[in-house]
């Protein structure tokens, strides 16, 4: 693969890519254990390894303990953090 592939290939990743900005109380975990906004909207987002890393230490919850427990408890013990 010569450089100018590399680079599509990195401008094709990115365009699927993106940032969104809320406060901490806009958010919270669904029952299915996804990432989702408090308000009315129906946008839920699963978390990356490193989201739900960051998620936890962020939240004091230790990640080995989260990612072992079911959807429904990971959304009572994130939305309690």
């Amino acid at each position: 693969m010569d450089w100018k592939s590399v680079a599509e290939k990195i401008v094709q990743d990115d365009q699927n890519k993106w940032d969104r900005k809320v406060s901490g109380q806009e958010l919270r975990i669904s029952p299915e254990g996804a990432l989702e906004l408090s308000n009315d909207s129906t946008d839920t987002y699963s978390l990356s390894e490193v989201a739900t890393s960051q998620m936890c230490q962020k939240l004091e919850i230790p990640v080995k303990y989260y990612r072992r427990l079911p959807d429904v408890m990971k959304a009572t013990v994130g939305n309690y953090g």
